[in-house]
Parts: C-alpha cells; sequence; structure tokens
C-alpha cells in the first residue's frame, strides 16, 4: 500500500473515532499513539524493478525528490497529531526509524 493510502486511511480511522469518541478523546489517544508507516515498496522501488511508465514522465532524480516530498507531507500531517512516537521503516534498507516529534 502506497504512503498517500495509508495516509488516507490514517484519516478515515481519525473521522471514524471522532464520530464514535468525541474529539477531546480522539485527541488525548492520537496524542499516545504510535504511528508506523511503511515506506518503499510502492512508494520507491515499483518503477524501477517493474515496467512502470512513471519514468517516462518523470527523471529518477525528480521521482526520488517527489517521493522524499510525500515522505515529508505524511510527517507534517502525522506531527500535527503529536504522536507519541512516529516508526517509520524503509523497505529498501530495512531498518526502523523512530522519530520523537515533540
Amino acid at each position: 500500500m502506497d504512503l498517500k493510502t495509508q495516509l488516507r486511511n490514517f484519516k478515515n480511522m481519525k473521522k471514524q473515532l471522532r464520530q464514535k469518541l468525541g474529539a477531546s478523546e480522539v485527541k488525548t489517544l492520537l496524542s499516545t499513539a504510535v504511528y508506523m508507516f511503511s515506506i518503499g515498496s510502492n512508494d520507491y522501488l515499483v518503477p524501477f524493478i517493474t515496467n512502470s511508465t512513471v519514468l517516462q514522465y518523470y527523471s529518477k532524480q525528480e521521482y526520488v525528490k517527489m517521493v522524499i516530498g510525500n515522505i515529508t507531507t505524511v510527517i507534517q500531517v502525522i506531527n500535527m497529531f503529536r504522536p507519541h512516537e512516529l516508526i517509520l521503516y524503509f523497505i529498501f534498507f530495512p531498518k526502523f526509524i523512530k522519530l520523537r516529534l515533540h
């Protein structure tokens, strides 16, 4: 699942929680949560290992810049909820990167 889809699912889950628990409870819940996103296979590697046409429209450098921009956007959006911890798992170098955002 690509990173933008993961973010969209997160926003949908937050909306559903708000309807069930109320805004205040969700704010508390999300501020104590640990967030984990997987990055790499769909976001970065697919155009390089498949016959994807995306590299016909972007240079490799432009594509990498776009992926980094997407990662930055997700971190900025998640940071708005003041999570306890954000864990990014990069498929292309299999390591967990933990970020403490506050």
